[in-house]
């Protein structure tokens, strides 16, 4: 059994060089095709959705408007579907778990910007310019960090004194759901064991601003231009995972695991 999770989950690297980032989707069906699994496992996302909310397994996907993130992993579903009609597809939401290194978890575990672009990244070190001594341009156009472990504490002293951080990027009005990734070998079994051949791990959706004051026990709040983020989508099978309304666990399960999961990594660094 081959489980394909081999595609770059950066939402903004596949919208800022669409081109690159659908040469990846057809890298991962040669793959594919090389090996020639009995047996497939897709790892895909919810963003196929153009407005996750609402929606389920049988819901259509509308490709109309669809970002270049989520419209090129629709096609690679669709080219598994063809090719291996029994497949398993699972849809993730966001996700936390060991060596994740993306969204408001990570970034409230981490508090240093992985990524900047360069109208922050300018903007910034017009503020304080020994920030270039930790941040290379990348071929993307974006600055990513380079930072020793020894040095990362003082470089968030700068970003304090600078009053930013990674957390500035969410909207603290978005609202989200987060797969804690440890369960994925169990949950991927019972969907296999059930015959399920598209599967959502949908959870409650949490605010990141209830997840901050949950894990903090303070206010966050941060507004962004925009509308903010939306997450609420639902699978037809939560009752075979003992759950209720679309949802395969519930808010306070979710916020209990983020919670012992941020422990863990701020006691190892």
């Amino acid at each position: 059994m081959l489980i394909y999770a081999g595609l770059r989950a950066e939402k903004y690297l596949a919208n800022h060089a669409p081109e690159k980032d659908l040469e990846l989707i057809m890298q991962a069906e040669e793959n594919i095709a090389k090996i020639k699994p009995k047996r497939l496992v897709l790892i895909s996302t919810i963003d196929v959705f153009r407005t996750p909310n609402g929606v389920n397994e049988k819901s259509e996907i509308v490709t109309e408007g669809l970002h270049a993130y989520g419209l090129h992993r629709y096609q690679l579903e669709l080219w598994v579907r063809d090719r291996y009609p029994d497949a398993l597809i699972i849809r993730l939401p966001g996700l936390f778990g060991q060596n994740m290194k993306k969204n408001f978890i990570y970034d409230f575990i981490h508090e240093i910007p992985g990524v900047l672009n360069q109208e922050k990244f300018a903007e910034l070190v017009i503020q304080d310019s020994q920030l270039e001594e930790y941040y290379k341009l990348q071929e993307s156009g974006f600055y990513k960090v380079d930072v020793a472990d020894k040095d990362k504490e003082h470089l968030n002293d700068r970003f304090r004194k600078l009053g930013f951080s990674a957390l500035h990027f969410t909207d603290s009005r978005s609202v989200y759901q987060f797969y804690n990734l440890a369960y994925l070998w169990r949950d991927m079994q019972t969907a296999l064991d059930a015959g399920i051949v598209l599967w959502h791990a949908a959870t409650e959706p949490i605010a990141a601003g209830e997840l901050y004051e949950y894990l903090t026990g303070e206010k966050f709040v941060n507004l962004l231009n925009g509308m903010p983020a939306n997450y609420n989508y639902r699978t037809i099978y939560d009752e075979l995972w003992n759950g209720m309304n679309g949802y395969i666990s519930d808010k306070e399960k979710a916020l209990s695991d983020i919670a012992a999961f941020v422990k863990i990594s701020r006691k190892g660094g």
